[in-house]
């Protein structure tokens, strides 16, 4: 997102709170961002992983529901990960361990913890995502910056 597009409304902007309902563009202390549909504030700190992290923005889509989670990950990519509800109103749903591994073209993810199972991969051309819990089970897209 150009930096003229920042902070517009329906946009995270100072702290990240949202401060309109719509598609919105979180964006992370180094400047990339990952677009999500939400209906309810949600604030999200401007730097959301603590030192050593590096944040990375899940955005995942499915016939069974949508969400957005946080990898912050270390120089190894492993490290605390979150994950939020979309809509109707927006939530934390899970935490737990993630981890995100790239071998060539290919990035894989996982995430695991109380209530809280992802799998994910995905190249230039395709991404794909199982998530057993938190329920219900979905299967889908994704997309993370």
């Amino acid at each position: 997102m150009p930096p003229s597009e920042r902070g517009r409304a329906g946009g995270a902007h100072g702290t990240g709170t949202i401060i309109a309902s719509g598609t919105t563009t979180f964006i992370s202390a180094s400047g990339t961002g990952a677009n999500v549909t939400n209906s309810s504030p949600l604030t999200i700190p401007a730097k959301p992983c603590g030192t050593g992290l590096t944040a990375h923005f899940l955005t995942a889509a499915s016939q069974a529901g949508n969400f957005f989670g946080i990898f912050c990950v270390n120089s190894a990519g492993t490290g605390p990960y979150t994950q939020f509800s979309v809509g109707p109103t927006v939530s934390q749903t899970a935490s737990g361990t993630g981890t995100i591994k790239v071998s060539g073209t290919t990035t894989a993810i996982a995430a695991s913890g109380t209530k809280l199972a992802l799998l994910g991969e995905k190249t230039s051309t395709f991404s794909s995502f199982t998530e057993t819990a938190p329920a219900p089970m979905k299967s889908g897209t994704f997309t993370l910056t």
